[in-house]
């Protein structure tokens, strides 16, 4: 595994191998997801459907549908 640094800008330099086997070239969107082991850099998807097909592959942590009802539908 090739380690790059951050530089004093707050920059660092993707390995030429990483980013020809991902595809990446000049002005290619990436943004930076923070996860629990550390970071993720992923391409920032170009339309729509794709945006919604990598939120899908996210595991949803926060209340269910039913629980959020429960609470915002609650008879007095």
């Amino acid at each position: 595994m090739k380690a790059s640094k951050l530089t004093q800008k707050g920059q660092i330099t993707l390995p030429k191998a990483m980013r020809d086997a991902m595809g990446w070239g000049l002005e290619t969107p990436l943004t930076f997801v923070k996860c629990d082991d550390g970071v993720k850099i992923i391409e920032v998807p170009r339309s729509a459907t794709s945006v919604i097909e990598s939120m899908m592959q996210v595991e949803w942590q926060g209340p269910t549908y039913d629980e959020i009802k429960a609470e915002t539908r609650s008879e007095v």
